[in-house]
């Protein structure tokens, strides 16, 4: 019978981070045009500093099937996608009902199909509000334009992220593609998944951003 990968609490969350030095997370921005993916290792080496690689970063165009294409995709990078322990998926507005089905069909991939892999690790699956890459930084857009909000609070979001934990391929990225936002959502996504733990986490360095 086949099994899912269940919804845990935070102190589930918690237990299953401080019980591990090394964290495979992966990030996703769902979007026909702009379907963004991030996965990032987070592990803390011998001298019990944190380092913070990215695996993968990668902006897709998806067609009008993109079931297909999303599966496609997932089983190029079949190795990593393997390897993850934690996906987090930026929650939809209610009214596109379009980026509502693919946000739920990317969630029941992974908490059905890809547990269901033998030599999978996966253990977390998240819908993250998309309003948490701001309030957790303290950032008050009530005011802001949304083209602000796109190009220029989200990139210095992500990339003062990315400066803290020497990303700098990744700041290059985000400083030159036309898709700015995409990139530094999935960035933002992965940090907030941390710093909304336990704040003795291990997994994330306390700096400001903002």
């Amino acid at each position: 019978m086949m099994s899912y990968c269940k919804p845990i609490s935070a102190l589930e969350v918690n237990r299953f981070l401080s019980n591990n030095n090394s964290i495979y997370i992966c990030s996703i921005d769902p979007g026909m045009k702009n379907f963004c993916i991030k996965i990032e290792h987070r592990y803390i080496d011998h001298e019990g500093e944190l380092i913070v690689s990215t695996l993968l970063f990668e902006l897709v165009d998806l067609r009008k099937d993109y079931k297909a294409d999303i599966l496609h995709f997932l089983y190029s990078h079949e190795n990593l996608i393997l390897k993850l322990n934690i996906v987090i998926i930026e929650a939809q507005v209610n009214r596109n009902v379009k980026m509502v089905k693919m946000q739920e069909y990317i969630e029941s991939l992974f908490r059905f199909h890809i547990y269901n892999i033998p030599k999978s690790k996966l253990k977390i699956v998240r819908v993250m509000k998309a309003s948490l890459k701001y309030s957790t930084f303290s950032i008050d857009t009530k005011s802001m334009t949304k083209y602000k909000r796109k190009t220029v609070v989200s990139p210095r979001v992500a990339m003062t992220i990315c400066d803290k934990y020497l990303q700098y391929e990744d700041i290059h990225l985000i400083e030159t593609s036309n898709k700015k936002d995409d990139y530094s959502d999935t960035t933002i996504m992965i940090e907030v998944f941390f710093r909304t733990q336990d704040k003795n986490c291990r997994f994330f360095d306390h700096f400001e951003v903002w």
